[in-house]
């Protein structure tokens, strides 16, 4: 069952991805979840929207490292590349919808 979620003050739903799910995954309003990636991108002199940046946001709370996750998984190495560089982004949410289910379960 899809459940719309935009925690975007303002109602976008462009360009704020990464703050969007971060909010989501971590139970936090929109602006804590964008000053937590934007001070990780500070530290780390990168972009807030950068794959490392919001990754290590996550895995500073305790989510799986995505790489490491697909690594351990099933799935043929050739097959993981192909999907992990073709769309980054549904690999986090699948990572982040798994996390939220296993720790609801706990």
């Amino acid at each position: 069952m899809w459940i719309r979620f935009n925690p975007n003050p303002t109602g976008k739903n462009v360009g704020d991805c990464a703050v969007r799910a971060v909010s989501k995954a971590l139970g936090m309003d929109w602006q804590q979840a964008y000053a937590e990636i934007a001070a990780e991108g500070y530290f780390l002199c990168d972009m807030p929207s950068a794959n490392a940046v919001w990754g290590a946001v996550l895995r500073r709370e305790g989510f799986p490292d995505i790489k490491k996750s697909c690594r351990a998984s099933q799935r043929s190495s050739s097959e993981l590349k192909i999907q992990y560089y073709e769309n980054k982004t549904i690999i986090f949410l699948y990572a982040v919808l798994r996390s939220i289910r296993a720790r609801r379960s706990t």
